[in-house]
């Protein structure tokens, strides 16, 4: 059960991860003007006496509302009204017409090409989150595409897509937070400025930042996964190629015993070969000395003319036709071992 367990959690624990900081990053990026307009934002501005001179700050306070996103903002003039949200736009215009004159003037916006630069990583993201979780699922996904999906370059190639959506994103949203948390001190040191006659109002920084730096928490941990498949991956490529180097080396070797024993082939065609010319010639030389016993048997003093005759004939015929006597030579040895 334990070992079922640590396998869930290596093969879907990352992925849920990557799932969570995806959404998390995204109702941080679409708060408050696309969804949960009363719950999340990154700069908001509610009613409160905090920043006024001895007193202290109070939930009762009625006053203008304002709450800030990547893509918008949404206000409303009073506390029991619903909230006005602007449209959707990555150059986006804040809506300050509900906040007092006084203090509309004390709050400025973020550069405008940060919203551009947070989709982008979001874009980026969302397909880095897609591709690693089929990759993290590839053992689910049959032999031939979980085999496609185990390739070091894919990996890397996600990996690289994952950490360029990290890096862009978590840098636009840091710019932002940076020139949101002066724009907060800003607006606050004016509304204290003013005194008692200044507005009821306090700035202070959204949940949003809060659901962005966990998102991006998560986030990391699918991209450190990966990195530990890549540096794995290529483990096991060295491995391999070690490996090969060695079965090289073997078939070096085999192919050096091959060509010895081929050598040594040759040579035992070549012994043999000379020991059937020996037999050869040996035979021939016995049958040679056969037909001289018989031919001098015939020529004896012992013979008759007419035998004398036949002998003659059977020198011309048979002599005629065998080769000369071949020189002696010493019977070829078969031990292979005096050459090789």
């Amino acid at each position: 059960m334990i070992a079922g367990l640590s396998k869930a959690v290596t093969l879907y624990l990352a992925t849920i991860l990557a799932l969570t900081a995806l959404f998390l990053t995204y109702f941080a990026f679409l708060a408050p003007v696309l969804l949960l307009e009363d719950r999340v934002s990154l700069l908001s501005i509610t009613p409160s006496t905090s920043l006024q001179d001895n007193s202290s700050s109070s939930n009762d306070v009625d006053g203008a509302t304002l709450r800030i996103g990547a893509l918008g903002s949404c206000s409303r003039s009073k506390r029991d009204e619903g909230l006005n949200c602007t449209q959707a736009t990555l150059s986006p215009t804040y809506d300050l017409s509900d906040l007092p004159s006084n203090a509309s003037l004390l709050l400025t916006g973020p550069p405008s090409a940060s919203p551009g630069f947070i989709a982008v990583s979001l874009g980026f993201s969302t397909i880095f989150v897609f591709l690693f979780s089929i990759i993290s699922l590839r053992s689910k996904l049959g032999p031939k595409l979980g085999a496609a999906l185990d390739k070091p370059f894919l990996n890397r190639g996600v990996a690289w897509l994952g950490l360029i959506g990290f890096m862009i994103g978590l840098t636009a949203f840091l710019v932002i937070r940076m020139w949101f948390g002066k724009a907060i001190d800003d607006f606050n040191s004016g509304i204290k400025s003013l005194g008692e006659d200044g507005p009821a109002l306090v700035a202070s920084t959204g949940n949003g930042f809060t659901m962005v730096w966990v998102g991006y928490s998560f986030l990391a941990v699918p991209l450190v996964q990966l990195q530990s498949n890549k540096s794995k991956a290529k483990k096991q490529l060295a491995s391999k190629s070690k490996d090969a180097q060695i079965d090289y080396e073997k078939l070096h070797e085999l192919l050096s015993q091959v060509s010895a024993d081929r050598k040594h082939l040759e040579q035992l065609k070549a012994k043999v070969k000379a020991r059937s010319e020996w037999h050869i010639n040996r035979t021939l030389e016995d049958l040679q000395n056969v037909v001289r016993d018989i031919a001098s048997f015939l020529f004896s003093a012992k013979a008759g003319q007419a035998e004398q005759d036949i002998g003659r004939e059977v020198e011309e015929i048979i002599l005629k036709k065998m080769p000369s006597q071949p020189a002696k030579r010493a019977k070829p040895s078969l031990n292979i071992d005096d050459e090789y």
